[in-house]
């Protein structure tokens, strides 16, 4: 069977589209799937093409990644199959109409309010819905509020969760996580760690909040967030450091590599997961991996993914994060993480996710076809 993936309207930014496409496309090849992706240029040095896959960028009209350019390569049928059994996987809305495509929904953050942006992608979600032959969702959390939102869905989404790459993220400390903390002027267990895109949704606001009144009661731990984005964390921090001279509030890094980032995982006091929407949770899961405690808003993705090995604090209330975190800060935290986050996100391993997009697809091909 051939499989081919739509990654042109990802870009190459650092995300959970462009992580599930990195670690599931090259799965597939070994497990016998013929897989073609359409990518913009700097993609193909992350997926090279020693792994099999066939690497396709197209010129520069076709590859922009507005509506224009969706239109035309709809035109030119650069969405169309090219053999009798080609699945076109489209991971970022609107998906191409066809029942060759299967569309993956990650999360349904473009629901919420009440303004007219909801509204309009309340009527591309339901069009889009309409228009392919599946739908695939990250967690068993998407998938229901998208039956509550959708009663009238014509088929049920299947699940094909992501997942953490454990080779890389592994408990434990390593020699080389001295390096990476002595580089960022950080020392083991001595500061907050909050990884995520750097936008409303992720809540970097309620982790200063955070860092906030753990100054006020003279808890000087500085948090690092990691990411890019919108939002500008080191504004509140500069402020912080005014507001508390004699405490180092913390930093903000937004050019963290492959390496370092779970050194940052395994040193850290305490891990802080405040988003107000996911559809699975994949940075809080990469930490339990690493074995570091972690404080996670109390929302559907996270208490699937997460289940036991976190603690838990209603979103956007700063007084309970911050008790929780200075539980488990101060060792009054009674969850083993060390030993119950690894345990937890060995369920999660790519591999199963790959075996389950694998038997999806053939699975429900043949239904598509009809």
């Amino acid at each position: 069977m051939r499989v081919t993936f739509d990654a042109l309207v990802m870009g190459t930014r650092p995300s959970g589209v462009l992580t599930r496409l990195l670690n599931l496309a090259p799965r597939l090849v070994r497990r016998g799937f013929s897989v073609r992706v359409l990518c913009q240029p700097g993609l193909n040095e992350l997926l090279p093409s020693g792994h099999g896959l066939e690497l396709e960028t197209p010129n520069a009209l076709l590859r922009g990644r507005g509506h224009a350019a969706r239109w035309i390569r709809r035109r030119v049928g650069m969405c169309r199959p090219r053999e009798a059994e080609e699945v076109f996987i489209a991971e970022c809305l609107p998906w191409p109409a066809g029942s060759h495509v299967v569309g993956v929904l990650h999360d349904l953050r473009r629901l919420n309010g009440q303004g007219s942006g909801a509204r309009l992608a309340r009527r591309v979600i339901r069009s889009s819905l309409a228009a392919v032959g599946s739908v695939h969702v990250v967690s068993d959390a998407t998938r229901e509020r998208l039956s509550r939102e959708y009663p009238s869905l014509r088929r049920p989404a299947h699940v094909v969760p992501n997942g953490v790459e454990l080779e890389r993220f592994q408990p434990g400390h390593r020699p080389a996580d001295s390096t990476v903390l002595d580089a960022r002027g950080l020392r083991s267990g001595g500061y907050l760690l909050c990884v995520g895109h750097l936008e409303a949704r992720k809540a970097p606001d309620l982790t200063l909040a955070v860092r906030t009144s753990m100054a006020r009661r003279s808890v000087d731990l500085p948090v690092v967030f990691v990411g890019k984005g919108e939002y500008l964390p080191e504004e509140r921090l500069s402020e912080l450091r005014a507001e508390f001279p004699g405490q180092a509030p913390g930093m903000v890094l937004r050019d963290v590599g492959d390496e370092e980032l779970p050194a940052l995982y395994r040193n850290t006091a305490c891990v802080v997961a405040p988003a107000r929407e996911e559809g699975f949770g994949m940075a809080p899961l990469e930490a339990l991996a690493c074995g570091a405690p972690v404080v996670a808003s109390d929302i559907p993705a996270h208490r699937e993914v997460l289940g036991d090995a976190a603690v838990f604090a209603r979103r956007d209330d700063v007084t309970r994060f911050t008790n929780l975190v200075l539980d488990v800060v101060e060792g009054r935290a009674t969850t083993d993480f060390a030993r119950q986050g690894p345990r937890q996100a060995s369920g999660w391993s790519w591999d199963s996710a790959a075996d389950t997009l694998a038997g999806s697809l053939r699975d429900h091909t043949p239904r598509i076809r009809r």
